[in-house]
């Protein structure tokens, strides 16, 4: 009797750090899939700037730990844990679609951008922008802003570009741009 209190008590550590293992895998996974998804999914060969945006990513690893979720109830054979499963499966396949498809990347031709919730992916192309404002603080570039047409496109640099690479590329595109240079204090 004993032993079989023992066996149980094993076991259940054993699926407590199974589960925990899959949900610590789930973070770089996450990110594993996204990026090599979009590098070889979705942007071109030639580019000049790329982003997935952060919320992208941690949709992303929402959707991943919900396949655990799922999986984990899967494996308990219950009826009930079964419909959570597959609850848990559906909802993270909804997830991973959205955030799979969610990007921002400038080439030769213009924005290239999709939104999380939207289904469309839009482009604009650089004879639509009327003119860019490059935010410059502390003489790194950390914004951009598109103005086209009636709509204004606004994104956020996460990585560092110099105001020189900015200057040649707007130039080789043809596109007007000012700049907006805000001090640190």
């Amino acid at each position: 009797m004993q032993m079989i209190g023992q066996l149980q008590k094993e076991r259940k550590s054993f699926s407590i750090s199974i589960r925990f293992s899959m949900t610590l895998l789930a973070i770089p996974t996450s990110f594993l899939i996204i990026l090599l998804y979009q590098n070889y999914g979705v942007f071109p060969l030639t580019f000049f700037m790329k982003d997935i945006p952060m919320t992208a990513l941690l949709l992303t690893l929402v959707s991943i730990i919900l396949f655990s979720i799922g999986f984990q109830l899967l494996l308990t054979n219950k009826f009930s844990n079964c419909i959570g499963s597959c609850l848990c499966l559906v909802a993270g396949i909804i997830l991973l679609i959205f955030s799979l498809n969610t990007y921002v990347y400038f080439d030769q031709e213009g924005i290239h951008h999709a939104d999380l919730w939207d289904v469309e992916k839009t482009k604009v192309a650089w004879e639509e922008v009327d003119y860019a404002l490059v935010t410059v603080e502390n003489r790194e570039a950390v914004k951009l802003t598109f103005y086209y047409e009636d709509e204004v496109f606004v994104h956020e640099l996460n990585q560092y570009y110099s105001k020189d690479s900015l200057t040649n590329w707007f130039e080789t595109v043809g596109l007007e741009y000012d700049e907006k240079i805000i001090r640190a204090e």
